[in-house]
């Protein structure tokens, strides 16, 4: 299995996800690291995967500030760390059908 990374960037709010790519054994627990920073109080954090010839898919939301957590799969899992600005995605029981590019994203949650 191998997963790629790309960065997003938007104004003074970007995610930074650190491994470039992974190799990991199927049917094994894989976790990939994303540090974000943003000017907003109040944003969503999103995990994607992109397979090849696809286009990307939502895994998982998280709202920053709250425990609110919504998945497209129960494979998937998240942690959110706001004191260090970081949001993780754990596979577990990867497959080879998990290869594919995986990013993060965030964005500004707008209030009534």
């Amino acid at each position: 299995l191998l997963c790629a990374f790309l960065l997003h960037s938007s104004r003074s709010d970007q995610v930074i996800q650190l491994q470039p790519e992974m190799s990991v054994t199927e049917g094994s627990r894989v976790k990939f690291d994303c540090q974000y920073e943003t000017s907003g109080s109040n944003i969503d954090l999103f995990w994607y995967i992109q397979q090849t010839g696809g286009a990307p898919r939502f895994i998982i939301w998280r709202a920053a500030y709250s425990i609110t957590q919504q998945t497209s799969d129960i494979k998937y899992e998240s942690n959110l760390d706001k004191d260090s600005k970081s949001i993780d995605l754990m596979i577990s029981d990867v497959r080879v059908s998990d290869s594919g590019v995986y990013y993060c994203a965030l964005s500004l949650a707008f209030s009534e």
